[in-house]
């Protein structure tokens, strides 16, 4: 679920509100491309991973599950205000749990409005069967070596000094750029690391980063070599395990489009090798600002 850092080392997408945990509230770092009053998907798909952990710990020990599946439902914008979540659990049984996290904001004019909806699947693990089954080769690039996780964060909180929200490595150029994913005809393969809490003064765990970078399935998939013209309408998440380190490896598995409509997916990697897959469902958007898409991290 993340454990409890020491207060200011680190910034973060939401503040806890004191008087009431179950709402959030947005920091500058988690506005999205698309629109100045509008979240990141991935702050949106990390906030559910978090708030399942949360409620499973309650009910199992973690550490004998696997959270295997997060299906996010996103049914509007997420604007820049405070987010209320609401979970309970729709099955209970001995070797599945399977929760719903719903997220709400309120609008002047139409009060209490969900706008992202969470499906989470936890599996008890068990023994895996003894005869081998076929699975990919290993993947080819390096895992990274150690760096600074800090070293492009700024200390200043105002919009032209904001902290990249995640680090890449290219597969093309092998260098670190800041939260920029190559635009290259053909597969795309990163090294992506969070460099930004989710909630802040708690480190993020495995299924919380997992869940942020799996948004990245929209660019990484769905990205032209000059823009990225789809907007994500849900994503699925399918893990075999948490990943393993900092570093999380991405690699385009699927794009296919006609009338507006694209499916993307993208394999997920750790050191050890394949970890999950991360599909999402978008649509053309129908009036983009000009040079707006242009501007979508590349």
């Amino acid at each position: 679920m993340g454990t409890e850092r020491t207060p200011g080392l680190r910034h973060s997408f939401f503040q806890k509100d004191p008087g009431e945990k179950s709402i959030y509230h947005p920091t500058v770092h988690s506005k999205g491309p698309w629109a100045e009053n509008m979240l990141h998907g991935r702050v949106i798909s990390g906030l559910i991973g978090y708030e399942a952990e949360l409620n499973l710990q309650n009910e199992i020990n973690l550490s004998d599950w696997q959270i295997a599946r997060i299906t996010v439902d996103m049914f509007g914008v997420a604007p820049m205000a405070p987010l209320a979540v609401e979970v309970k659990f729709v099955r209970s049984g001995r070797r599945i749990k399977v929760l719903e996290v719903e997220i709400f904001t309120e609008r002047p004019e139409t009060g209490k409005v969900l706008i992202a909806k969470g499906v989470v699947v936890a599996l008890r693990k068990s023994t895996p069967p003894l005869p081998r089954v076929w699975t990919p080769t290993r993947w080819s690039m390096e895992y990274p070596q150690q760096i600074d996780p800090d070293h492009a964060c700024s200390v200043d909180d105002s919009p032209s000094l904001r902290p990249h929200i995640w680090e890449t490595i290219n597969a093309t150029e092998g260098d670190v750029r800041g939260n920029r994913i190559s635009r290259s005809y053909g597969v795309r393969r990163a090294w992506i690391r969070e460099t930004i809490d989710l909630i802040q003064d708690i480190v993020p765990s495995p299924i919380v980063r997992v869940a942020q970078v799996a948004d990245i399935a929209n660019p990484v998939a769905n990205s032209s070599e000059e823009a990225l013209h789809y907007i994500n309408v849900d994503l699925t998440l399918y893990l075999n395990r948490n990943p393993i380190g900092d570093w999380i490896g991405v690699e385009t598995l699927q794009h296919g489009s006609a009338n507006g409509i694209s499916i993307g997916a993208i394999n997920l990697y750790d050191i050890d090798g394949l970890v999950g897959t991360s599909t999402c469902l978008l649509y053309t958007s129908p009036s983009p600002r000009d040079g707006l898409l242009s501007r979508m991290p590349s």
